[in-house]
């Protein structure tokens, strides 16, 4: 990621309460659990951020990865 994508996340996670930004983290890091499995040998280790990003804006996520390959549709609950 360069310096405005990670600029960018970070003004999006800014825009969540606490609660949300947990759950959002713990999603991204079991996304990326399941990308390190998948992985080919040599291959670069996927970042946590990448997996935010992909999570937060589906349309921003598909540039930051460079592949569609790997991505899921995901849904965000409304406030109740």
């Amino acid at each position: 990621m360069d310096k405005k994508q990670r600029r960018r996340l970070k003004t999006l996670l800014a825009g969540l309460d606490a609660g949300e930004r947990d759950r959002l983290i713990k999603r991204a890091t079991k996304m990326q659990k399941v990308a390190m499995r998948t992985r080919t040998q040599g291959a670069r280790r996927p970042e946590v951020d990448e997996f935010l990003v992909r999570l937060l804006d589906p349309e921003a996520g598909a540039e930051a990865a460079g592949t569609q390959e790997h991505q899921a549709v995901v849904g965000v609950r409304a406030p109740s």
